[in-house]
């Protein structure tokens, strides 16, 4: 997974006018529904739904401006709305854990102790105003057992879907499709080239009959029919390839990591592991592919997450023609050529090339962990790269 920049939000948001397109049309929805005889209701708070989106009682330009264009995390930590939200939300989303799986990952013993010590674990990562009455008043001994967790589970979505229905009755994606072509336009301001998942596939921006077109999915980080207050957050927005967000990814209520805060870095490198000599000179592609996790990573759990949910060991199997390569150009051109090009264009009277551009000579590839989001498998070259370096260091 690669990380992607903020700025090529700020630059889609300012480029398309977002902001202000949107603005026109959720403010007309908030005024139609304060004027409605039958307003939604928060049943958390019971409040009206549209009170979410005002301040001191009237429509707040701000929030919806933080809303709509606003880093998540930011967000999330300076309205309480939207953090009680957010947690709630996600107590739901990423609930279908199995604890099973839950204890043997953790290397304990499946006890009764055991069990209800997770569940009351799970519960309060995601404790919310919101949810802490419910609880004491409905589900005090949820953690007793799966069907008492279940039910608490349930009730809380009830009250979700209940509260994503008023939402959406001022906000929803729906709104996008009022603007001719905005969705293909924030695309292309985005300039990603490369789906950020997988980093295999590339994402082709271009124009057709004079309007701005793009190949990619918009995928929603968040889904947009469970998390309908994000449904329109730039910072939701994903660009990927269809068989990341369709096939794999969808709406599946896992831990992974948010390409706008990290990717793998170094905490994840590819490697290749077996083979034989002739393998190590680009000959066959007789070895395997693996992906090295650092297991001390702060975000260990996403990390791993993000490698099965987007199947990197097995999908990346198919890339080892592409390694093969590499080696090859690694052992038949080796560091003289690189030299020996530099003292041509020397000779020559010419500007001498950058470390990156030798490398873009000699293998395609910058090897700039810069770049990666600029070509297909920039990720996997350069980790076995640096393998391969390293290994010749130590002859």
């Amino acid at each position: 997974m690669i990380k992607l920049e903020h700025i090529i939000l700020t630059k889609a948001e300012k480029s398309s006018n977002y902001f202000n397109k949107l603005k026109v049309v959720i403010q007309a929805n908030y005024t139609k529904e304060i004027s409605s005889t039958t307003p939604a209701m928060n049943p958390f708070t019971q409040q009206k739904v549209f009170r979410l989106f005002e301040i001191k009682g009237s429509f707040d330009e701000n929030f919806l401006r933080n809303l709509l264009s606003g880093n998540f995390s930011n967000i999330i930590n300076k309205y309480q709305v939207v953090h009680n939200y957010f947690l709630t939300r996600s107590l739901v989303y990423f609930s279908s854990f199995n604890i099973k799986d839950e204890l043997k990952y953790r290397g304990l013993v499946d006890t009764r102790p055991n069990r209800e010590a997770i569940r009351k674990e799970y519960v309060s990562t995601y404790d919310s105003s919101w949810t802490d009455i419910l609880i004491k008043n409905s589900h005090p001994s949820f953690e007793k057992s799966e069907k008492a967790f279940n039910a608490l589970i349930k009730d809380v979505k009830s009250k979700l879907t209940e509260l994503n229905i008023g939402i959406g009755r001022i906000l929803n994606y729906d709104m996008i499709k009022k603007f001719n072509n905005l969705r293909h336009v924030l695309l292309n301001h985005m300039g990603v080239e490369v789906c950020p998942y997988c980093n295999r596939q590339y994402i082709t921006n271009y124009n057709y009959e004079n309007e701005p077109k793009s190949t990619a999915d918009v995928d929603h980080f968040y889904p947009k029919s469970i998390f309908t207050l994000f449904s329109l957050s730039l910072f939701n927005f994903v660009p990927s390839c269809q068989l990341c967000n369709s096939r794999f990814k969808s709406h599946k209520g896992i831990d992974i990591l948010f390409p706008y805060e990290k990717g793998f870095s170094e905490d994840v490198r590819f490697k290749m592991m077996g083979g034989s000599v002739d393998s190590i000179l680009g000959h066959d592609t007789e070895f395997e592919l693996t992906l090295d996790v650092n297991g001390l990573a702060p975000h260990l759990r996403k990390l791993e997450n993000s490698i099965r949910m987007f199947r990197h060991t097995e999908t990346y199997q198919s890339h080892k023609n592409t390694v093969r390569e590499l080696l090859f150009k690694n052992q038949a051109y080796n560091r003289t050529l690189q030299g020996d090009l530099q003292n041509l264009l020397k000779d020559m009277g010419l500007e001498q090339l950058s470390k990156r551009e030798l490398n873009l000579f000699q293998f395609g590839y910058t090897l700039d962990p810069q770049d990666f989001g600029q070509r297909p498998l920039s990720k996997l070259v350069y980790d076995i790269y640096l393998q391969v370096q390293k290994h010749a260091s130590y002859r």
